[in-house]
């Protein structure tokens, strides 16, 4: 595992920055506590299939709708 540098928590503080509405503290827990500053909120897609695509289209910014345009 490398060593944290500034470039990447800039990175992971993009990956993170998800929907407040949809923060889940319980997963918290689940991430190193070195990163947990970092954490904008939690997103928890629906399983149907295209949860990955959710995912993406979340942190990307999209959407509820944009997973299509991120399956694309």
């Amino acid at each position: 595992m490398k060593p944290l540098n500034n470039a990447n928590l800039e990175d992971i503080k993009r990956v993170v920055k998800l929907d407040k509405n949809t923060a889940q503290p319980k997963y918290l827990a689940d991430i190193p506590a070195c990163l947990q500053h970092l954490i904008n909120g939690i997103y928890d897609p629906i399983g149907d299939g295209n949860c990955g695509f959710h995912c993406m289209a979340q942190a990307l910014g999209y959407g509820k709708d944009g997973w299509m345009r991120v399956r694309k």
